[in-house]
């Protein structure tokens, strides 16, 4: 999910560049190798909460994407750097409570 916010961000922030096309093409490839990594590690009889929060936020990552492509184009003015940023401290957020989760004495 690193990645994928990652990428996000960027894309977002190359909207209304020269950059956006190759940035589009960059989420597209995460966004599926993303896919593909949850699929294989989906376990019908154990599902858990790492897992869940993994699988919602890959799904909030490709709804965000395809709002921004269908909104956005290459043709439209460059977005403020703030909604790149607001994306990149949700990657933040996502990672620090996952480590201290993963870490946390269990009853």
């Amino acid at each position: 999910m690193k990645r994928v916010y990652g990428e996000l961000a960027a894309f977002v922030d190359a909207i209304g560049t020269d950059k956006f096309h190759e940035s589009k093409n960059r989420v597209m490839s995460v966004l599926k190798e993303a896919e593909s990594t949850l699929a294989a590690g989906y376990i019908t009889w154990r599902k858990t909460e790492v897992f869940n929060r993994l699988y919602v936020c890959n799904e909030h990552a490709n709804k965000l994407f395809l709002y921004v492509l269908e909104n956005f184009s290459e043709d439209h003015s460059k977005l403020p750097s703030e909604l790149g940023q607001a994306i990149r401290d949700y990657q933040i957020h996502w990672i620090i409570r996952t480590k201290v989760n993963r870490f946390a004495i269990k009853p």
